[in-house]
């Protein structure tokens, strides 16, 4: 799937939210994403990628023992 990010004016934003809208009710799948859930996810996508790069990553069965540990 695409990825769109749009900056623009009020009355061309609302022209484009209208045809999205349109597109839905049509039947196409869209999901929007505004500009904080884009800057949310990309914050994490970079925190995540400064994990990696420092080899600060664990496995699932190790998150899951850490949890469920009571000590």
């Amino acid at each position: 799937m695409q990825t769109l990010h749009v900056y623009s004016d009020d009355v061309n934003a609302q022209n484009i939210l209208r045809y999205i809208n349109e597109l839905s009710s049509n039947g196409c799948e869209i999901e929007i994403i505004d500009n904080k859930v884009f800057e949310f996810e990309q914050k994490s996508v970079l925190v995540a990628l400064s994990q990696v790069e420092k080899n600060e990553i664990y496995t699932t069965d190790e998150v899951l023992r850490a949890l469920c540990d009571d000590n």
